[in-house]
């Protein structure tokens, strides 16, 4: 794509000019942007950063805290955001105060997640999960987690259920999902959701369309939206599967149907030859 490659296009991209339209252009043509595109307009926001740009040091802090292109890295995004809180950005005092603030609930909730509070926990482990207050662990995250989980947390049961299905802070574990999901089934429609999911692609469980269309209603009916999306996915994979098993009867009987015609015309050859072989016999 020649926008991309045009040294004039980089150089005029600046400040909060060179976000939009890196953003801009992401959107509209995703195919195009490879990695090494992505290196290269990092490298461009750092230099515009290392200049004393508020608004390309404010992006650069805002990539190393959520890890968009760089390794995430929590004491260089603030260091960043400092740069350009000194420089006058807004948002990035604002994402200061809001990240302190974080941290500090973050401080409380591990106090209290030690001392055996199993909310405390559970939201201790959130907060690791996704970077909240703390760099992201997804390890820490399933280890309280799953703490909260053996308190009797639902919450935690199922989002340790939801941990050990997509392999996040550990290996994928399709058995203690399952378990997991069908003990807080009848009341977490996340758990409905993705008990959906299991027997959809048929994960820990034989592949079933209709007893995943049973689980993703009862999750559309608890209100979760992306449940009736799948159902109808699955009402289609169910009519293939139907369309291809009557198919598959029709061949069979058809192959029958054929097998015993050749059965019969050798029959009749047979009786046939053996009628000739009598009347040669006779004369």
């Amino acid at each position: 794509m020649q926008v991309w490659q045009s040294k004039k296009y980089f150089h005029a991209l600046t400040g909060a000019r060179f976000l939009a339209a890196m953003a801009l252009l992401f959107l509209i043509h995703p195919p195009a942007f490879s990695m090494e595109t992505w290196d290269q307009l990092l490298e461009k926001q750092l230099q515009e950063a290392n200049n004393g740009d508020a608004d390309a040091q404010y992006g650069v802090g805002i990539k190393y805290l959520k890890g968009q292109g760089v390794k995430q890295d929590r004491k260089e995004a603030i260091r960043w955001l400092k740069q350009a809180a000194t420089s006058g950005h807004d948002g990035a005092k604002d994402k200061l105060l809001r990240l302190q603030d974080r941290q500090k609930l973050f401080v409380k909730l591990l106090d209290k997640a030690h001392a055996g509070d199993q909310k405390a926990q559970y939201q201790t482990g959130i907060m690791y999960l996704k970077g909240k207050g703390v760099a992201t662990d997804g390890s820490e995250a399933r280890s309280w987690i799953g703490k909260a989980a053996a308190q009797g947390d639902r919450k935690a049961i199922t989002r340790l259920g939801i941990l050990y299905y997509k392999g996040e802070g550990g290996t994928k574990d399709y058995a203690r999902a399952l378990k997991n999901f069908n003990g807080v089934s009848n009341d977490s429609v996340l758990a409905q959701y993705y008990l959906g999911e299991m027997y959809a692609g048929g994960k820990g469980v034989r592949k079933n369309y209709k007893t995943a269309i049973t689980w993703y209603q009862k999750a559309a009916d608890g209100g979760f939206v992306r449940a009736g999306g799948k159902i109808i996915n699955m009402q289609e994979e169910l009519k293939m599967e139907e369309r291809h098993k009557t198919n598959a009867v029709r061949k069979a009987k058809l192959a029958k149907a054929a097998a015993k015609q050749v059965m019969e015309r050798r029959r009749q050859e047979a009786a046939r030859q053996a009628a000739a072989t009598r009347q040669a016999e006779a004369t």
